[in-house]
């Protein structure tokens, strides 16, 4: 016979409290840590402001677009969501206002920050646009300047290791276009040095991988430069396999790795190399250790001022059920090749100059890490659905997303133990921000009451306040006004 588990309950009685109830009590602290950075201080600084007193600060939009992420991190979050988060008096009061915009308002903003606006219609059913003549290259400014700054503050944990990709984001918007992949959607271009990420570039789906991409590499190199932090590797995936790419590198001294097409010079290249050549290695991986065919040879391109180094892994083709292909008049093995091409320096035998060619696929291999990061950039930071209809706008979207991104990571570093450092935005919101709370404002001062059951936080709540109150200082200012978009590489 079972244990008698049930709680009596006789009756249900249904009242309201004036108490503030919020299911997500951390956002509080990080809108608390913004604000000792002087982050909000300096939105309202570069954003265009309302052009009545009736209107809401550019801060109150960019609060409400990064509760959304945080209050809903599980899945895509439409603007509709901003109309229930103000009707909490606790959401509006961990967020440091009165009232927050209606949904509307917020797309009418973006659009507004993009220009593209609609503020009347022609005769002919024209729509006419407007909105700020310079929203979006203000935005651009604000990100990229909290990009590099954060660069700045981050700077001693960071390797110089400049990883870029390019990821398509789907969609069947008005703005939409068909893709390389067969699909509708949005190209974006995005770098990262370590966890920051130096580019959030939106352009329109008709546009490639590689588009311009040694222009968009060389304007994540000035960026960093400009705030301290040298790049001494360029890591990218096939898109950067490119001349200009590969000359930019070679005459600023940098090293790069770059993952070579399979054209049909670089096949000849692979089967041009002696069998004798071909060494074998064993690979430390995330799930053991492995073991490679490797071999390297000297590779060059059309338009490549000099040459560079193919290191080739290669595996033998084999049919679904393990046989080795049946190939009709040929008495040769059947290959799979991949290549990474890079200027570093291969070790040859009785030589201590120089990498192994495993040493030069485990230096690449680590570029998986930024590919983790362009999803996390998508799904945790939510760029990878867009609002609106209009490209321009979306473009603002994708900024202050990568924003969120960034100054979340600073404040992993700032403020919250080391054990949060490597965990994931969504459950890092949940472990600590999705926390049914009590918030009490009484002069000027506000509390933060959680249950009892969750009494194991109030430690580490104690310590990010301390954090933010003792330790964590005012985010670098700029002297000049616009300078970023005249060093960012962007289509129009």
């Amino acid at each position: 016979m079972s244990r008698n588990n049930n709680v009596r309950v006789d009756g249900i009685d249904v009242g309201a409290t004036q108490k503030n109830l919020i299911g997500a009590g951390g956002l509080a602290l990080l809108v608390k840590y913004l604000s000792r950075t002087g982050f909000f201080r300096r939105v309202n600084s570069v954003l265009p402001s309302p052009g009545s007193n009736a209107g809401y600060a550019p801060e109150v939009y960019i609060k409400s677009l990064f509760a959304l992420r945080l209050l809903y991190p599980d899945g895509p979050a439409p603007l509709s969501r901003i109309d229930e988060m103000g009707k909490s008096r606790a959401v509006r009061k961990a967020l440091g206002v009165k009232r927050l915009p209606c949904s509307e308002a917020v797309g009418d903003w973006l659009r507004r920050m993009g220009g593209c606006e609609r503020v009347g219609t022609l005769e002919d059913k024209t729509p006419v646009l407007g909105g700020y003549e310079n929203g979006l290259e203000r935005m651009l400014e604000l990100f990229y300047w909290s990009a590099g700054t954060i660069l700045r503050r981050m700077g001693a944990s960071m390797d110089g290791v400049l990883d870029f990709d390019a990821s398509c984001i789907y969609g069947e918007k008005r703005c939409d276009e068909w893709m390389y992949t067969d699909a509708t959607g949005s190209m974006s271009y995005l770098g990262f040095m370590g966890p920051v990420c130096l580019m959030a570039e939106l352009e329109r789906g008709n546009h490639s991988p590689s588009d311009n991409i040694g222009l968009r590499i060389e304007s994540c190199i000035e960026l960093a430069s400009r705030h301290g932090k040298d790049v001494s590797v360029v890591r990218t995936d096939s898109a950067g396999y490119t001349s200009s790419v590969i000359n930019a590198c070679e005459n600023a001294c940098r090293k790069f790795y770059v993952r070579a097409d399979m054209d049909s010079a670089v096949r000849r290249a692979c089967a041009a190399i002696k069998e004798e050549e071909w060494l074998d290695y064993e690979v430390e991986t995330s799930k053991g250790v492995a073991a490679r065919v490797l071999a390297a040879t000297v590779h060059c391109m059309e338009g490549t001022e000099k040459a560079f180094s193919l290191v080739v892994k290669r595996e033998i083709l084999r049919a679904k059920d393990g046989a080795h292909p049946a190939l009709t008049g040929l008495d040769t093995q059947a290959y799979k090749y991949w290549c990474i091409a890079t200027n570093e320096v291969v070790k040859v035998e009785g030589s201590d100059e120089g990498l192994t060619p495993a040493q030069i696929e485990e230096a690449f291999n680590d570029h998986c890490v930024v590919e983790n990061r362009v999803k996390q950039m998508k799904t945790d930071a939510g760029a990878g659905r867009l609002p609106t209809s209009e490209m321009s706008a979306n473009r603002v979207y994708v900024y202050i997303m990568a924003m969120l991104s960034n100054l979340f990571e600073l404040f992993k570093v700032e403020c919250l133990p080391a054990v949060y450092g490597n965990k994931r935005l969504p459950t890092l919101v949940r472990e600590l921000f999705l926390i049914p709370s009590k918030i009490v404002v009484r002069g000027h001062r506000m509390l933060i009451d959680l249950p009892v059951y969750l009494k194991h936080l109030v430690p580490i709540y104690e310590q990010a306040l301390r954090a933010i109150r003792e330790n964590v200082r005012a985010l670098a200012m700029p002297e000049s006004g616009l300078s970023f978009s005249r060093m960012i590489f962007r289509r129009d």
